[in-house]
């Protein structure tokens, strides 16, 4: 049982000093500007004792997952990007990933915790923030696995996190492909409809709970326009730029009114409006860009060269997706998923325009 890879770097407790001051006397321990660092050979060491005692595996466990709890960044409860909070993510993924397999490897000889969902759930949105998500499908699954295993699904903390884990699985589906449609859209069908259930019985109704159900209906818009039901998409996307207006102006909640924009043009798209469908989708990308979401920024600019494309304006598309690819690049890499769609988009454009030495 491998609780985390060489050199552990966390904050201890208060309540835990006293054990670190001996581990520090004995050199097992490194402490560096206030935070711990352990040793290979410990490790070792409590990976050895825990395979003999299985008893003491499920207190290790709880205790590894509440020091990653206190260091790891929480997400942001609208499940909007946290980019400001990425390069710590990066730095205590590989601890996370740590308790995944040891979790995976007990055989359910070791029970997760709310706690430990919530954990994998925000180091899920992260990746998927980030572009990679094979990474962040696998810890969100796991998730989803630790509150099927719960002894209390219906508990209200339980159901909001399983909503937020129905509408994060669906967002990530939508960059793996079409043969995920199916599930993204039931997937997004189930969040809607515990939020609305939670929204509706509660006594005590906030913005943020509010804010979350239409943050499902624009999801749930999203997935029709996978079918190209844009007919069925158009009053839903409509009702929720009804209700940003109550919220806000454009300045306040740009990130809510980057989305309407950015899925009415794809409805105008449909409906063969293409000057419209553009300006629109150029509207949501500058809102986007108001909230500093850079790669969110890129997802609208790529939707928006999708619909130049539909346009039949093939060299203006062209231009603003390697626009995109050169972006992505420089923000996560040249392997990273995102900047292979990129790719990949040139390549179709270039054998749309018969210029096969390039697309290839």
């Amino acid at each position: 049982m491998c609780l985390a890879p060489p050199m552990l770097t966390l904050t201890p407790t208060i309540r835990m000093r006293r054990i670190h001051q001996s581990l520090i006397r004995r050199r097992l321990v490194v402490e560096t500007d206030g935070n711990l660092s352990m040793h290979r050979s410990l490790q070792r060491g409590i990976r050895e004792r825990l395979s003999q005692d299985k008893g003491q595996q499920q207190t290790v466990f709880e205790q590894a997952v509440a020091l990653v709890r206190e260091v790891f960044p929480r997400s942001n409860e609208l499940q909007q990007p946290t980019p400001d909070k990425w390069s710590e993510c990066q730095k205590l993924l590989p601890h996370l990933h740590a308790l995944h397999d040891v979790y995976h490897a007990s055989n359910q000889n070791i029970t997760g915790s709310l706690e430990f969902a919530q954990l994998l759930l925000d180091a899920g949105m992260d990746q998927f923030e980030q572009g990679i998500i094979h990474e962040g499908l696998l810890l969100l699954h796991t998730a989803e696995k630790v509150l099927d295993a719960s002894t209390v699904p219906s508990h209200e903390d339980h159901q909001v996190m399983r909503a937020n884990i129905h509408a994060m699985i669906a967002i990530m589906y939508d960059d793996v492909g079409i043969s995920k449609r199916e599930e993204g859209l039931n997937r997004r069908k189930t969040a809607l409809s515990i939020r609305r259930e939670n929204f509706e019985k509660s006594t005590n109704k906030t913005r943020r709970d509010e804010i979350l159900v239409y943050n499902s209906w624009m999801e749930y818009a999203i997935s029709l326009l996978h079918y190209h039901r844009y007919t069925q998409a158009e009053p839903i996307i409509n009702k929720c730029y009804a209700k940003f207006r109550e919220w806000g102006t454009e300045d306040e909640i740009p990130f809510e009114y980057a989305r309407y924009y950015n899925k009415i043009a794809l409805v105008r798209m449909y409906q063969g409006r293409f000057e419209i469908a553009i300006g629109c989708a150029m509207k949501g990308m500058q809102l986007m860009g108001q909230t500093g979401y850079n790669l969110f920024t890129s997802r609208l600019k790529f939707d928006m060269a999708c619909i130049v494309l539909q346009s039949g304006d093939l060299d203006r598309a062209l231009q603003i997706h390697e626009e995109i690819h050169q972006q992505r690049i420089e923000t996560v890499g040249p392997v990273n998923q995102l900047s292979l769609h990129s790719m990949y988009a040139i390549g179709a454009i270039h054998e749309l325009k018969e210029d096969y030495y390039e697309a290839a």
